[in-house]
């Protein structure tokens, strides 16, 4: 459970914006919290696993991008926008950008380890 915890704080730091960036809501990012947010209530445990990884992930980059961000209202505003989309090229589309985050932590990781070496 502490190396999730570790692994999950890592991925919300990977996802906070660079200096200067855009103030814009995300509508991929909130389509990507909502799609998360669905596979959270599947009854296979490792897709609600997956689904908490990538809802804490896409958050923390919304939040980290719109500190002010009324996270309720532009939910709710992207899914009546959003529902009824197909779910298969979401799912695709936000577990290819967490994939590629978590390389680049585990990249960053095998560095890491070979400074303290």
């Amino acid at each position: 459970m502490k190396h999730t915890v570790t692994w999950l704080a890592a991925a919300v730091l990977l996802a906070l914006p660079t200096a200067g960036r855009s103030a814009d809501v995300s509508r991929e990012d909130l389509q990507c919290l909502l799609t998360m947010g669905g596979m959270q209530a599947q009854p296979d445990p490792k897709v609600q696993r997956d689904g908490l990884t990538g809802a804490l992930y896409f958050l923390g980059k919304l939040v980290g991008a719109n500190p002010d961000i009324d996270l309720p209202a532009e939910l709710a505003s992207e899914w009546e926008r959003f529902r009824g989309s197909p779910a298969k090229p979401l799912i695709d589309r936000c577990l290819g950008e967490i994939t590629a985050r978590s390389q680049q932590l585990v990249a960053a990781s095998g560095r890491l380890n070979q400074v303290g070496e």
